[in-house]
């Protein structure tokens, strides 16, 4: 049986994530494993979870500085040749609407998209 919710509390069932692990405390996670330490002795001495253990260790050499890396994000749903299309859109009709820009280019981008294009190009 699920959990039970809350009254008035959130209806998404997603949990949070917990918080990221600083460079010192995934430094000093690292260390001790160096040090033969296990798993669950780590997961002890800092509160973090045996997951969050093994993880910076496993990753320990992918990231420079001990620093988070970035996520790849949710992939792009337009090609370079849309891209460059609706660019071309944007200088030669600067004043045109959303609704317009997608009839004249025949490209289906969100408003957000296409702001965002304009703004990493100075439009």
């Amino acid at each position: 049986m699920p959990p039970q919710r809350t009254p008035l509390g959130a209806i998404d069932t997603n949990r949070p994530r917990g918080k990221e692990l600083s460079p010192y405390v995934r430094g000093k996670i690292v260390g001790m494993s160096i040090g033969s330490a296990s798993a669950s002795q780590v997961q002890a001495q800092f509160g973090v979870s045996q997951k969050a253990v093994r993880g910076s260790i496993a990753q320990d050499s992918q990231r420079p500085d001990r620093e988070t890396l970035p996520r790849s994000g949710y992939p792009a749903t337009y090609t370079d040749r849309d891209k460059r299309l609706m660019l071309r859109n944007l200088r030669l009709f600067p004043k045109s609407t959303f609704d317009d820009r997608w009839k004249e280019s025949g490209v289906k981008m969100s408003n957000s998209t296409i702001k965002r294009l304009a703004q990493e190009h100075s439009l």
